[in-house]
């Protein structure tokens, strides 16, 4: 996302903190429309090793038509048990007024929803060493957000996609950071291009170089 965002935290001593903001768009660096999505997001610190959240994004965002809001809301659970021990639970639920309509040529009325749902970890076996890892699972209603279709059809049947992801952290200098990922995706359709073929599973090896300043 590319916009501007304000940290708000209305007294230092409470267990309270968020952002609001708003950005050209979901999943664009420019803007698609002239329309704004606004982020909002109100985090609570109730123990030293939990904390809540409760954001949102509202917008119109659909390519060349400032109409028909997408929405989403999203809760993150995160828990420290031990120092070295990060857990975290997310889950979101997204719907785009006649997005069904748009796709599928049905009168206008038709809105689209999907949600989905993440668990996490992360352990830090040495300063400069940590293993994580992440498990989803993601349902996209109509295959709105996957843009799935079955056959030549009007009708955009239910997506389902799982994925499993395996990350190797190094440290390996103050604030240079690297990491090796591992990460397998299977879907109950056909979703997936390999070798100009549509599969329903596919792995990817990445490598990431981050300087956090």
């Amino acid at each position: 996302h590319t916009g501007i965002r304000s940290y708000v935290k209305p007294v230092a001593e409470w267990p309270l903190e968020g952002y609001i903001g708003f950005m050209n768009g979901w999943d664009v660096a420019r803007d698609n429309n002239r329309a704004k999505t606004m982020e909002s997001q109100i985090v609570i610190l109730p123990f030293d090793n939990l904390s809540l959240a409760a954001g949102s994004l509202i917008g119109a965002e659909r390519t060349d038509t400032n109409k028909n809001l997408r929405s989403l809301i999203d809760f993150v659970f995160t828990y420290q048990p031990i120092e070295k021990l990060t857990l975290k639970a997310n889950y979101n639920y997204g719907w785009e007024e006649n997005a069904a309509s748009a796709l599928t040529g049905y009168a206008e009325g038709k809105d689209a929803a999907w949600d989905g749902i993440a668990v996490y970890g992360r352990y830090q076996l040495r300063d400069w060493w940590a293993l994580a890892c992440r498990g989803e699972y993601f349902h996209d209603r109509n295959g709105i957000r996957t843009g799935y279709v079955m056959g030549l059809t009007p009708y955009l049947p239910d997506v389902d996609l799982w994925e499993f992801t395996f990350t190797s952290e190094f440290n390996i200098w103050k604030d240079f950071i690297t990491r090796l990922e591992y990460r397998y995706d299977q879907s109950n359709g056909d979703v997936f291009l390999e070798d100009k073929i549509m599969t329903d599973h596919q792995s990817t090896v990445s490598l990431e170089v981050i300087y956090r300043f």
